[in-house]
């Protein structure tokens, strides 16, 4: 009977060790299928949390195409008359460092004109210092710039608009709706996309 006993025991004990490592084995494939299906969940939230604010930012930047000018130049022909600086905030649509241009500062009488075709933009009655570092103004003359709407500009101010000139196009700076009186604007120009002209020189 002890022999009997004592085989009941052992089977037992080593039935229970077989179930034991069964489960244990099981509890180890899922672990492994969970810990496999995190890291590609991490891996997607890592992709996503890149992605989208790229995507966001590049939705913001978005600017209407240039069509129906009087000048249409293809990008060669601009890069042939522009500056390096000129092109890239008049054709790609930069910005200048602000203080970078001598024309901030300028507060003689005279017209401001676009860099790239001559069309006239600004008097010089219009212009006042707003204290940003790059030229402002109140207003424009009559006909001298088209407004688009660039989507990231709209946050903090959603009277804001992209400025570009009238006649070719190109991209002059930004509008917004924090100005002086009588109009309440301060189209924020890029010093290098404007050429002055003094009133003494005419």
């Amino acid at each position: 009977m002890a022999t009997i006993g004592s085989s009941i025991g052992r089977f037992g004990r080593n039935g229970t060790t077989k179930r034991t490592n069964r489960v244990e084995r099981d509890v180890s494939v899922r672990s492994g299928r969970e810990n496999g299906s995190g890291k590609r969940d991490r891996t997607t939230r890592r992709v996503a949390g890149y992605v989208l604010p790229v995507t966001l930012l590049w939705l913001g930047l978005l600017q209407a195409p240039v069509r129906g000018v009087e000048v249409e130049k293809d990008p060669k022909e601009w890069k042939e008359l522009l500056t390096p600086e000129q092109y890239h905030v008049l054709i790609e649509r930069g910005t200048e460092r602000a203080g970078s241009s001598p024309l901030d500062k300028n507060y003689e009488p005279g017209t401001y004109s676009c860099a790239a075709c001559q069309h006239p933009l600004f008097g010089s009655d219009m212009k006042f210092d707003s204290g940003t570092g790059w030229p402002s103004f109140y207003d424009t003359l009559p006909g001298a710039v088209d407004l688009t709407v660039q989507p990231l500009y709209l946050i903090g101010d959603f009277g804001a608009r992209e400025v570009r000139c009238r006649r070719c196009g190109s991209h002059l700076g930004h509008v917004f709706t924090d100005g002086p009186k009588p109009t309440g604007k301060r189209y924020c120009m890029n010093g290098v996309a404007l050429n002055f002209t003094s009133s003494a020189s005419t």
